[in-house]
């Protein structure tokens, strides 16, 4: 299968249980298929079981690579992704370390 929107559908498929069983297992492998080909929904949704810690180990920083990936795709997207790259108050974080200072903005991350 060389389908990037094809694979990532069946990814979705696996991970909602439309009309197969639902195996997250079976749609991260889908998932990643498909971002290993360029599609942007498919490297959003790696991001997404690292970061949630679905059928991976919890990892926030390669959550916050492959959301990169995505974002930096320049593709129009079906999945709202607001969030991912918000703007919080400093207050809302816990366990951080500040990896760069600008101009406008402080960039942080978890420890």
């Amino acid at each position: 299968m060389g389908d990037a929107i094809g694979i990532f559908n069946i990814g979705t498929c696996y991970k909602e249980g439309f009309a197969v069983k639902k195996d997250e297992k079976k749609a991260f492998e889908y998932f990643k298929n498909s971002a290993k080909i360029g599609h942007a929904d498919g490297m959003y949704f790696i991001g997404e079981f690292y970061r949630k810690g679905i059928v991976v180990k919890k990892n926030i920083d390669i959550a916050f690579e492959w959301h990169l990936k995505s974002a930096i795709t320049e593709q129009n997207t079906t999945i709202e992704k607001k969030g991912i790259f918000s703007l919080d108050t400093y207050d809302k974080f816990e366990n951080i370390e500040m990896i760069g200072k600008g101009a406008f903005s402080t960039v942080f991350k978890t420890i």
